[in-house]
C-alpha cells in the first residue's frame, strides 16, 4: 500500500484552515469507504469540488456551488472583454472575511511514465481554468482557479507506485501555482 500524500503549500493565501479540512475530509470519506475499494477523487469535477466545498462549510465558513452569474466574452485576438452573458461560476466561498470565486476543473495526471506532459496537461488545463475566471466579474471577492489533478498509475506499474508516485510529486511541485496540497 502507498504511503499517503500529505501537506500543502499556500503562502499569501488564507486558506489554511480549508486545505487542513479537505485533507482530513477526505481522508476519513476514503476510511468509511474503504470495503467498496472506493475513493471521492475517482469522480469528477463536481464530485470533488463538493468535498472541498464541504471542508469550506466544515471549517465554519460559506461556500455555494454552481451558480448563475454575468460573465463576460473575452476577445481571442485582443484580449479585451465584449458582450455579457448568463453563466456559470463553479464555487463561491468564504473564510473570515476573505470572499473567494473560483472555476473548478479536474485532470488525470499519469505517474506510470513521467516525461513533459506530466506537468504540460497539468498546466494547459489550469490556464483554462484562469481564462474561464476571467471572464467572471468578481464582486469584490478574490477569484481563483482550482484544477484537482487525479494521478493514475498503471497495472502493469503497481509494483513500483511508491516511486512513481514520489516522482509525479517532485514534477506536479514545479509547476507555478499559488496553492498545491
Amino acid at each position: 500500500m502507498p504511503k499517503t500524500i500529505k501537506g500543502f503549500f499556500c503562502p499569501g493565501l488564507p486558506l489554511s484552515i480549508i486545505l487542513k479540512k479537505w485533507i482530513a475530509l477526505n481522508k476519513e470519506i476514503s476510511e468509511e469507504w474503504a470495503n467498496w475499494k472506493d475513493v471521492p477523487w475517482w469522480y469528477n469535477e463536481r464530485a470533488v469540488l463538493s468535498v472541498f466545498a464541504g471542508a469550506v462549510w466544515k471549517s465554519g465558513n460559506h461556500a455555494f456551488e454552481e451558480f448563475v452569474d454575468q460573465k463576460r466574452k473575452v476577445s481571442r485576438k485582443s484580449g479585451r472583454f465584449s458582450r455579457k452573458y448568463n453563466g456559470r461560476v463553479d464555487l463561491y466561498w468564504n473564510v473570515d472575511s476573505h470572499e473567494f470565486i473560483a472555476e473548478a476543473k479536474q485532470c488525470w495526471s499519469g505517474a506510470s511514465a513521467l516525461n513533459s506532459e506530466t506537468t504540460s496537461r497539468i498546466t494547459k488545463i489550469l490556464s483554462k481554468a484562469c481564462a474561464d475566471i476571467r471572464k467572471s466579474k468578481p464582486h469584490k471577492q478574490r477569484r481563483l482557479e482550482i484544477v484537482f489533478v487525479v494521478p493514475y498509475v498503471r497495472q502493469t506499474c503497481q509494483r513500483y507506485i511508491d516511486d512513481r508516485v514520489r516522482h509525479w510529486v517532485k514534477k506536479i511541485n514545479k509547476i507555478d501555482c499559488d496553492a498545491r496540497v
